[in-house]
């Protein structure tokens, strides 16, 4: 009898516990995908943390909230965004090969280039009880590394490899990707 008694015990916390982690897991996370290689005139390119994502409905929701950096949410051009702290010399070194990649191509054409410059330590608050706004969202995905957003599909490439050499070859792969998503949407009943 006892031991029917433990297992009883025993299985109904397991069920406890099964409840509690479906209640707490996101349901609704973005898509994501590594890239691991970019292909430019028929060489492959080795790139290493670099993912697509796509930018959740909650943070468009969230602008009411704090519309800092919202800007990079939308418009024509894709945002290439890059927040630096000026006062360390990894930074400066990548925010000197991202203006050089600027300067020597036609990049200007199909970019929008944003170097927000931030303080050694940063803070924010999205004015909610979750970090559901285009600050919070920018500052986890564009700081350490940079982003290409693509206001017209509500995606982004992030890398944060903190590798200047993969800066060109990203932006060049990503020119002419404007409205075809890179994360296609399942159809009904599929």
């Amino acid at each position: 009898m006892k031991k029917y008694f433990n297992f009883i015990i025993f299985a109904l916390a397991l069920l406890g516990l099964g409840i509690y982690c479906y209640k707490n897991m996101d349901h609704n996370r973005p898509a994501k995908r590594d890239i691991s290689f970019v292909q430019l005139n028929k060489k492959i390119i080795p790139l290493r943390e670099v993912y697509a994502e796509q930018i959740p409905q909650r943070i468009y929701d969230g602008i009411a909230n704090n519309g800092t950096y919202k800007e990079f949410l939308f418009g024509d051009k894709k945002q290439v965004v890059l927040i630096t702290w000026n006062g360390c010399p990894y930074e400066r070194a990548f925010r000197h090969a991202l203006d050089q990649a600027f300067q020597s191509t036609n990049l200007a054409d199909f970019y929008k280039q944003n170097i927000v410059e931030v303080g050694q330590t940063v803070s924010f608050s999205c004015h909610s009880d979750n970090l559901n706004c285009p600050q919070a969202w920018v500052m986890e995905h564009c700081a350490s590394g940079f982003c290409i957003i693509n206001p017209q599909t509500r995606e982004a490439i992030v890398d944060h490899s903190k590798d200047a050499k993969q800066i060109l070859p990203l932006l060049a792969s990503y020119m002419v990707w404007e409205k075809e998503p890179l994360f296609k949407e399942e159809k009904q009943g599929q």
